[in-house]
């Protein structure tokens, strides 16, 4: 199973109780930029008031979402994973890669392709069926202030789910699913640094503490 795949998996579990409830730091001081706000361990409902609003074209009903900044001391992608879906089979998990956290701000217009052939891709799972991203793009505009927006077209392919401990095997198809939505809210930070001399991650530290937006 792929490690998007696996990501997939875990979403679907996840958006039941769709993270991202934390407030927003405190304003900083007017000569320095607001700090985003830092991602929260309790979950939110999928029908309550949830920090990012995310809608897909053509389905109704409440949907938990989150937007979270992933920065890793000694990674040199950070990571946007956005996710959102309702209390049923329906989640869409986007994941966009970006070469470090000034590179992750401000606005992006970026292709989607096949999962592991790119830092831009996205997995989904309506009514039952799997399906991962051969084409289509996403307009994302994330600020130092918390906010973010954006909207997406999807072209996604059926995936096969192969036997588990085979090789995942992803091509294009001509019989692709369309599926387009829009986000717009706060995103959080997720930030873990190491311990000197070691590859252990602990949250907060000083390389997260010293980050710059």
């Amino acid at each position: 199973m792929s490690r998007f795949r696996a990501s997939v998996v875990v979403a679907a579990n996840w958006v039941v109780f769709a993270c991202g409830s934390a407030d927003p730091s405190p304003s900083a001081p007017p000569d320095e930029p607001p700090t985003p706000p830092v991602e929260s361990s309790e979950p939110v409902a999928a029908n309550s008031e949830s920090m990012l609003a995310f809608s897909i074209d053509g389905r109704d009903g409440p949907m938990g979402a989150q937007a979270q900044l992933r920065v890793i001391e000694g990674e040199p992608l950070v990571h946007l994973e956005i996710t959102g879906g309702d209390d049923g089979s329906n989640v869409v998990l986007i994941n966009l890669g970006f070469d470090g956290v000034a590179d992750s701000m401000g606005p992006h217009l970026v292709p989607f392709g096949l999962p592991e052939a790119g830092n831009y891709v996205a997995n989904a799972s309506f009514d039952g069926a799997w399906y991962y991203s051969q084409g289509g793009e996403i307009e994302v505009t994330l600020s130092a202030d918390g906010s973010i927006s954006g909207h997406f077209d999807l072209s996604l392919a059926l995936d096969a789910l192969e036997a588990m401990g085979e090789p995942a095997v992803f091509e294009r198809t001509d019989d692709a699913t369309a599926v387009s939505g829009a986000f717009s809210g706060k995103w959080t930070l997720y930030c873990r640094s190491r311990l000197a001399g070691h590859m252990t991650l602990v949250p907060g530290g000083d390389f997260c503490d010293n980050l710059a937006f």
